[in-house]
């Protein structure tokens, strides 16, 4: 790995702002698509410098950012890290690289993002004496930790982090729950940037009326419930539409469902797969009601908080259907902003989706409720300066 350090005095760094305090954000990679909440906050942070530390770069035309430091690999280098299987091992192949990040930004503290990550930074708080924060974000709560070795390497994260941030109650009590100290957790809410999401009154209704839902194809985003609960519909309002964005594991089962059902409602159900964020914000603009029916997976998965993409429809100003899972009832406020429903329970989700198609002039009553709790709660200037506030208490101790 020598190539890889080697090299690290050839990066440019000499466009961060010095006058501020570093803070070295810690992540396998940058950035994946379904991280948007991060980018918030490394673009939202005013009073301290943000450098990302990641072991490989992608999607830098969507999520551009200057201060980005990955190990130049070699190709035998990149040889032996895909060659070697075991994750805490392979991550050990590259640590010199990131001790000497830390070095070269003149980091003052080190914010690794999943709890996962918070292990592998484990080397380098130890190098560098830096304060370390991990956010826990879901699965890593929820499922990673049921591996003994993960639980085991979570008990020396819990001793040596400095701070654990969740974004909710549920997921605090989890983590807590895990062995975590109490008095370690803190929570900080997932926030959205209101002037990409302006508030705007739901599309005419006198053509079709359009049901959207956007996430991974995988087991804990129900995604199944949310199709039987439209087929449970569909005959009585002919004029709804059912439009999934997305792509996972799960694609071929969701579509084996969607050809079971009759033709005249498959026909109204599509399947748009992953899209760009343009397109997602065009699909989102012309649509009525947003359904998220998340529930907890057989392994254990699960949403941990709450899909951010519940902030955003509802900042949109979207009625939102959902569920009584993780913390999305302190994300969506029930009978409020929305209407949530037991887990897997799609005949529950069939009323509530039933009552929002006949009742039209609440969508909006609906939509501005949720509004105002996203600009009162998920507003990322008021979160990234709470941020900061918390790193504030770090470094002054």
């Amino acid at each position: 790995m020598e190539d890889s350090v080697g090299k690290l005095h050839n990066l440019r760094y000499d466009s961060v702002q010095h006058n501020k305090i570093v803070v070295a954000h810690f992540m396998r990679a940058y950035l994946p698509g379904t991280c948007t909440f991060i980018y918030q906050y490394l673009t939202n942070i005013r009073r301290y410098t943000s450098v990302v530390l990641a072991n490989q770069r992608e999607q830098l035309d969507q999520f551009p950012f200057p201060h980005l430091y990955t190990p130049p690999l070699s190709p035998f280098s990149m040889f032996m890290v895909r060659a070697e299987r075991r994750l805490l091992h392979r991550q050990r192949l590259i640590e010199p690289f990131f001790k000497q990040a830390l070095r070269t930004s003149q980091a003052s503290l080190i914010h690794a993002h999943f709890g996962y990550t918070g292990v592998y930074a484990l080397p380098l708080q130890s190098a560098s004496g830096l304060p370390l924060v991990t956010t826990f974000y879901g699965a890593d709560v929820s499922s990673i930790p049921r591996s003994p070795q993960w639980h085991r390497s979570y008990r020396k994260l819990f001793e040596r982090g400095s701070l654990f941030l969740v974004e909710g109650s549920h997921l605090r009590d989890q983590l807590i729950a895990l062995g975590c100290p109490a008095e370690k957790v803190k929570i900080q809410r997932i926030g959205v940037d209101l002037t990409q999401f302006s508030y705007r009154p739901s599309p005419p209704t006198n053509e079709a009326i359009r049901i959207l839902m956007v996430g991974r194809l995988t087991e804990k985003k129900g995604v199944e419930y949310g199709i039987r609960a439209f087929a449970q519909v569909a005959a009585k309002h002919p004029k709804i539409e059912l439009n999934i964005i997305g792509d996972g594991e799960l694609r071929k089962k969701i579509q084996q469902l969607i050809n079971r059902l009759k033709h005249n409602v498959r026909s109204r159900i599509k399947l748009l797969g992953y899209v760009n964020y343009a397109a997602y914000a065009k699909e989102a603009n012309q649509t009525h009601i947003f359904m998220a029916p998340s529930v907890t997976a057989k392994n254990g998965d699960s949403e941990g908080g709450a899909p951010t993409v519940l902030i955003e429809m509802q900042a949109r100003g979207l009625p939102i259907l959902s569920t009584q899972h993780a913390d999305i009832p302190e994300v969506v406020v029930d009978g409020s902003s929305g209407y949530l429903v037991p887990e897997r329970n799609p005949v529950a989700l069939a009323e509530k989706l039933s009552a929002l198609l006949e009742t039209p002039e609440q969508w909006d009553i609906l939509g501005q409720a949720g509004r105002v709790h996203v600009e009162q709660n998920h507003d990322i200037r008021k979160l990234a300066q709470e941020l900061e506030a918390k790193y504030d208490q770090l470094l002054v101790r």
